[in-house]
């Protein structure tokens, strides 16, 4: 299978969503993906319960919702 040079140059692979041009409100979605992965690693690094990790995510997101929301 031969790649498109759109997705593929200087070693760097651009798959899923990053290979598609999205305009900057409709790709948060991939910034939060980033905060959740660096939130779920250190929770995962402290925490050993799949059920507590969750109640602190969800937790945190609740209280950034409400920040935004007013």
């Amino acid at each position: 299978m031969k790649l498109k040079k759109t997705f593929w140059k200087n070693n760097l692979l651009l798959f899923g969503d990053a290979a598609f041009p999205i305009e900057p409100h409709l790709a948060q979605g991939g910034n939060q993906i980033f905060k959740d992965a660096v939130f779920l690693k250190k929770k995962i690094l402290t925490i050993n319960k799949i059920d507590e990790i969750v109640q602190n995510f969800l937790k945190e997101r609740i209280e950034e919702k409400n920040v935004f929301a007013g």
